[in-house]
């Protein structure tokens, strides 16, 4: 049995186009209950992945069936992950909610510690959508009482650890560290190559997050085509928050690839009405591109100017968020857009262009 569930894990914890077969045949071969349970849930989620949701909730059912035995229940709260992850999707939370407490609820009672965790990582995802800060404290809490008891391979590998890699990248995008951007595009290039485009545990598109982080590293070419990619497959599937998302962040970064901004007013209201924060998502675009006109380092509090600057406050509000004077604010902000090549553009344009990349100042910005 070992030997068998060895083959099957192999392939599929690498992504390859062989990976649900190899699953499959781990399901249909092995007269192990824990091997078919094992083969089942990959062929679950390597299907969910692939966006087909209807034969993913086969396979949940298969696993369930094979894990009935099994005394500690490892296997009863795929199912659960499975549909929690579907309703946020598809921008259902009311039911997300419901399902993912009672789900939370079931997976505690029989020690399925790894489903309970991937059921918070849905959680924190809304919490993050739409800026619950107190909340996202809280599950994040939750989740590293919990990440002792996972092993590695679950909770860091490319098949079951990928959601996790892009909820930070999603975060690292914006960072100032050109090297972060370049590692996000590494890590994500060869897996997008096997035809995986969304993870497991969380509704994320990696078309969008390559995209930006492609973008922070001046690579302009195919951006578009990555967001159509994205939303084009959000689209196909239902999966109206991702969807919406793309649509937001392609008008941000429109002017930077000299097309014209598509309007997002629909999204945007969208978004709203489920009360998740546009702004946060347009600051990331506009901050990558930003980010892509860097030419040489900035010291640490140029750095922490210019983030202030991306946020949206003006240099007065700036100065008293970091409690120094003005001039001082002044200096700096001078300096790291000089060092943007962006010396000629106003302190009141360079905000306006960091915040919404909406102002014409933007296409006179050269890449």
């Amino acid at each position: 049995m070992d030997s068998k569930i060895a083959l099957a894990l192999a392939p599929a914890h690498q992504l390859t186009p062989d990976s649900i077969r190899a699953a499959c045949h781990l399901y249909t071969s092995s007269e192990d209950l824990q091997a078919q349970s094992i083969g089942a849930e990959l062929a679950g989620q390597l299907s969910f992945m692939r966006g087909d949701v209807t034969e993913a909730n086969r396979w949940a059912e298969r696993a369930i069936d094979a894990g009935t035995e099994m005394v500690d229940g490892w296997r009863h709260g795929e199912r659960h992950v499975l549909e929690a992850a579907s309703l946020l999707a598809r921008g259902s939370l009311n039911s997300f909610l419901e399902t993912s407490e009672d789900s939370l609820q079931r997976c505690r009672h029989v020690g399925n510690w790894y489903s309970e965790y991937r059921l918070l990582h849905l959680q924190l995802h809304l919490a993050t959508l739409q800026d619950d800060r107190k909340r996202c404290a809280e599950l994040r809490k939750s989740m590293e009482l919990l990440e002792p008891t996972i092993p590695p391979l679950f909770l860091d590998g490319p098949l079951y650890g990928l959601g996790k890699f892009l909820a930070q990248s999603e975060e690292d995008i914006a960072d100032y560290k050109a090297s972060t951007a370049r590692s996000i595009v590494d890590h994500l290039g060869p897996i997008m190559k096997t035809g995986f485009v969304t993870a497991v545990d969380r509704p994320i598109m990696l078309n969008r997050i390559y995209a930006l982080a492609s973008l922070r590293l001046k690579r302009r070419v195919g951006i578009k085509r990555r967001f159509d990619q994205a939303i084009a497959f959000a689209d196909e599937r239902g999966w109206i928050i991702e969807a919406a998302i793309a649509r937001v962040q392609l008008g941000e970064v429109a002017p930077s690839i000299k097309m014209p901004r598509p309007d997002t007013s629909e999204p945007e209201e969208l978004l709203e009405r489920l009360g998740i924060k546009v702004a946060p998502l347009q600051r990331t675009a506009s901050r990558a591109i930003v980010l892509s006109l860097r030419t040489t380092a900035l010291t640490t509090r140029e750095q922490e100017v210019m983030n202030l600057v991306a946020d949206g406050l003006n240099l007065h509000q700036i100065a008293e968020r970091l409690k120094i004077g003005l001039e001082t604010v002044q200096t700096h902000a001078k300096n790291a857009k000089a060092k943007q090549g962006m010396d000629k553009i106003t302190a009141a344009k360079t905000a306006a262009m960091i915040t919404t990349a909406r102002s014409k100042e933007t296409s006179t910005i050269q890449d």
